[in-house]
């Protein structure tokens, strides 16, 4: 008997599963386990290792499914009534596969299909548990009272469990975001009902982690994880008196801007707190040299470098290193004890629909995020959407502009229009500014006249943003940035597949986000169609610098209140796209030496801006 594999019922579901096509595509599924149901209860005798493989793979493959449908739901009121046929999938797909395939061969299942379902359910628990939260928030009513008890700040803690849960059997690092993010949780649970088992757990939540080994850069990071510490060590009663002065040494070096953020205020108010319940005593200065030398470890490279690459370069070398952390000498024992490169020549390019007339009008997510400021009500740039034409449509705002004249300048058409606010900082701009300087320095010695080249750059920085690599700024705000780089990137070169297919993967992927602006994922005319055409490196150089300089821009926007965090994700892309380039990419071959030109032009230029501003704590 022909089993599960490549039967009608696989071959429609994997079709309507890439189509996105979530609901028709578990039917298929189904259909197919159900086959499978039956022919097991037609045997007397013992099943084939054949049937065993198609079956473990088709719960994989439901599991999967029913993961993409809960990520892509809108209403999570009964989410736990969805949920319910999953563990019991999970398991049965488990003991199949442990107790008669894991030690066969010649078989399509191995551990990966296994890890891939984990790692499916994992973001569907986190995207549960991040829904929740935002429902409790946003809640019209002020009173948490009022909503379904599957909506609570328990069961939102529960469904991170889960996820965390789901990330190790999956063998998927868990970011520090995410292991901070599950101890806000327990936080906001303690300061709810005051708990003091919750406190424990957190506690053995940070030992178990090894959270305090872990190399923090971030300073914020560091105060938000060491604010966890202070809060076990003052809820035991015990001394807090280095951990306080750990904290007063970290929040020396944060800027002005940082001083507004919650993780701080919530921090001092606690340490005030502290400071009236009990005298803490004056810290030795000796002790004070030792802990910020603990702190901050004289070693600090690029977080993604290879150290076996002949020519890596260090952070030292490009600007002064940003402090790392290992606070585990400064924790007191009591408060830790309680009782691959993509292919681009295997991709295929997915068909898209031309947008309508119509559809152009609409404003681009970004643009609707960016619409307000900060405080300010006042619309700026990046809240219109120019059309081909160079007009803008926007209801309330009827902005005109000519028709662009010079051929080859690059419309706003992306996500992003450019925005004249907010203006950079003078540190971040020095930054921009010897980013592109590093580009524009390989980008002239490589292939001037391919915009495949150009395109290919691009298309390294969105998928830094689609890996979600950047500090500080949301998932959602990553994806709508890495889809508006990938379109970008088919203005340079339309024949891009690796743009091509992530932009349809985005658009199949997070339907919930991307859904009001399908049409930027059409296909997009480039600006030079000849490739004989002598505007050629021009309007691909031109095209690379407003698309990044739009990123720029968001960056800002996003992260208006911390120029360290805008810092950081520039040095992290400039480190994770040289990587890309010594490995070899978007080459035949690795390519070390254009990863040092990059970092060496980066450098030359940031040091020439740094002597041109005042000085700066970041440099």
């Amino acid at each position: 008997m022909k089993f599960y594999f490549n039967t009608p019922d696989q071959i429609n579901g994997d079709l309507a599963f890439n189509a996105g096509n979530y609901e028709e595509a578990l039917a298929y599924y189904l259909n197919a386990l159900e086959t499978l149901n039956r022919h097991a209860a037609s045997q007397s005798k013992q099943l084939h290792t054949d049937f065993y493989d198609a079956f473990v793979h088709v719960l994989a493959d439901i599991l999967a499914t029913k993961a993409e449908l809960i990520i892509n739901k809108e209403d999570f009121a009964n989410i736990e009534e969805e949920w319910q046929p999953i563990p019991g999938m999970l398991q049965e797909m488990e003991i199949v596969y442990h107790g008669q395939l894991s030690s066969k061969t010649n078989i399509v299942v191995n551990e990966e299909t296994l890890k891939t379902a984990y790692s499916a359910l994992a973001e569907a628990c986190e995207i549960i548990s991040d829904e929740i939260i935002d429902i409790i928030d946003n809640d019209e009513n002020g009173s948490v009272q009022n909503l379904p008890s599957s909506l609570t700040l328990s069961k939102a803690i529960m469904w991170m469990q889960s996820s965390l849960m789901y990330c190790k059997k999956a063998s998927k690092e868990i970011s520090l975001a995410c292991h901070l993010g599950y101890l806000n949780l327990l936080e906001r649970q303690y300061k709810s009902d005051s708990n003091g088992a919750i406190v424990e757990q957190m506690a053995r939540y940070i030992e178990d982690e090894h959270l305090f080994q872990k190399t923090i850069t971030e300073p914020l990071e560091k105060l938000e994880l060491l604010s966890y510490a202070l809060l076990i060590t003052v809820t035991r009663k015990q001394d807090s008196a280095s951990l306080i002065k750990t904290c007063e040494e970290i929040l020396d070096t944060i800027t002005i801007e940082d001083e507004e953020n919650q993780i701080v205020t919530d921090l001092l108010e606690l340490i005030k707190l502290e400071r009236k319940n009990s005298t803490i005593p004056e810290f030795p200065m000796e002790a004070r040299d030792d802990m910020v030398e603990c702190i901050y470890p004289e070693e600090d490279v690029f977080p993604t470098a290879k150290k076996d690459c002949k020519f890596q370069t260090t952070l030292d070398e490009l600007t002064s290193s940003d402090e790392a952390m290992d606070l585990s000498s400064n924790v007191p024992p009591a408060v830790l004890m309680v009782g691959p490169p993509i292919d681009i020549s295997s991709l295929t390019p997915v068909p898209m629909s031309c947008p309508t007339p119509e559809q152009r009008q609409v404003m681009s997510p970004l643009q609707e995020m960016s619409l307000f400021s900060q405080d300010s009500r006042l619309p700026t740039f990046s809240t219109m959407m120019l059309n081909p034409l160079g007009e803008s449509n926007i209801p309330s705002f009827h902005i005109e502009e000519k028709k662009r004249q010079q051929v080859g300048l690059p419309s706003q058409e992306g996500l992003f229009a450019r925005s004249l606010f907010p203006t950079p900082s003078l540190q971040s701009s020095s930054y921009y500014k010897a980013f592109i300087a590093g580009f524009e320095k390989i980008i002239s010695n490589n292939n001037t006249a391919d915009p495949k080249y150009v395109a290919n750059l691009l298309s390294l920085i969105a998928d830094f943003f689609r890996e979600y690599r950047a500090t500080g700024i949301p998932k959602r705000d990553a994806i709508l940035i890495a889809f508006d780089l990938y379109q970008h990137v088919l203005k340079i070169y339309s024949g891009h597949t690796i743009a091509t297919e992530y932009s349809c993967y985005l658009l199949r992927k997070h339907k919930k986000i991307l859904r009001p602006y399908e049409h930027f994922g059409s296909h997009v005319r480039p600006e030079v169609n000849s490739s004989r055409d002598p505007r050629l490196p021009f309007v691909s150089k031109t095209f690379f610098k407003t698309a990044v300089e739009e990123v720029f821009d968001q960056m800002d926007t996003l992260l208006a209140t911390s120029t360290e965090h805008i810092i950081t994700n520039i040095k992290g892309l400039l480190s994770y796209v040289g990587d890309k380039l010594a490995e070899g990419a978007i080459t035949k071959t690795p390519r070390p030496e254009i990863r040092e030109k990059l970092f060496t032009a980066y450098k030359a230029q940031l040091n020439d801006e740094l002597k041109l501003t005042p000085t700066s704590t970041y440099s």
